[in-house]
């Protein structure tokens, strides 16, 4: 399967765009696997929560629907170019938030040399990452339940990831999650 994805420099992304570049594909296995199981239940739709430039997204849009949300907005505009160029626009739909436990417009924080660590802060300036390194503060993002994904479904059954630094805790609430998990419970 081949499909473009639109990297930042080895500088400012040192973990996904230097090994892809190396030809190393970051997390190759699990996505693999997450491929393997769209292709044995085409119901399947998958909501992938901390999308980033799109390495799940982008190969799980060639075989099923596809629901990609990503607050920071340097890695969604580079995912949406791929959906272009990927000719998967009709699979995907794009989501320009992040998921909370709270509906409000939030400062991200992101760590300069990994986009993919970017999170939510409750300031105007970030000062260190979750980990004490230095970060970069990005443009405020609103912030939105899991629930509020639930008209954008296209399926009755639904395969979930979520990479959101840290902030899982607050994704999962029952007053901001269950209706999403009544509709689609596990198996």
């Amino acid at each position: 399967m081949t499909f473009p994805v639109c990297l930042y420099t080895a500088k400012t992304d040192h973990i996904v765009t230097s090994l892809l570049q190396r030809g190393i594909y970051y997390e190759g296995d699990e996505v693999s696997r997450l491929i393997r199981l769209f292709r044995r239940d085409r119901r399947l739709q998958f909501v992938d929560i901390g999308a980033n430039v799109g390495l799940y997204s982008l190969p799980a849009a060639r075989v099923t629907q596809v629901l990609a949300v990503e607050p920071n907005w340097r890695s969604l505009s580079r995912l949406a170019k791929a959906v272009y160029l990927g000719d998967v626009a009709s699979n995907i739909t794009l989501i320009h938030n992040a998921v909370s436990d709270v509906r409000t417009t939030r400062n991200m924080g992101v760590y300069p040399r990994n986009q993919a660590f970017a999170f939510l802060i409750n300031a105007t300036k970030c000062r260190v990452t979750p980990t004490n390194k230095i970060c970069n503060t990005l443009p405020p993002t609103r912030t939105i339940l899991l629930n509020d994904l639930l008209p954008l479904m296209r399926s009755k059954k639904a395969l979930l990831k979520v990479d959101v630094e840290g902030h899982e805790v607050n994704v999962f609430t029952n007053p901001t999650a269950a209706q999403f998990f009544d509709q689609f419970p596990s198996c």
